[in-house]
């Protein structure tokens, strides 16, 4: 699939460094960088209400159908969520976000996010 982002809009090559941004900034403990092979309950110490709020944050970020609990069950690494989002991205089941909707959300943790290279 081509990338079709504009300059308003994440680019999909950007989607995994968003996503492991996104977990890091909601991660209730983390020490050092935040790696795709960690997990989220015992690396990163999320719990249900982390969990919930990571969840929510990234089905409203890349506009896609509330995950099945089946499928939130499944994500138990940093990895896993990349790999699903990114084959939501890929097959057309979920958005690239806008700029200002990942710098909002960035926001709210005190953070920014970088602006895509020109």
């Amino acid at each position: 699939m081509t990338d079709i982002a504009t300059q308003d809009q994440i680019g999909a090559d950007e989607v995994p460094d968003l996503l492991v941004t996104l977990v890091e900034l909601i991660a209730p403990q983390r020490e050092g960088e935040v790696t795709l092979d960690q997990t989220l309950i015992g690396d990163l110490g999320y719990h249900s209400i982390a969990l919930a709020e990571l969840g929510f944050t990234v089905e409203d970020l890349f506009r896609f159908e509330t995950l099945t609990p089946e499928t939130a069950m499944s994500l138990e690494r940093v990895g896993d969520i990349v790999e699903l989002v990114g084959k939501h991205v890929a097959d057309g089941t979920a958005n690239l976000p806008e700029v200002a909707e990942v710098d909002a959300i960035c926001a709210r943790y005190g953070t920014g996010w970088p602006a895509p290279a020109a």
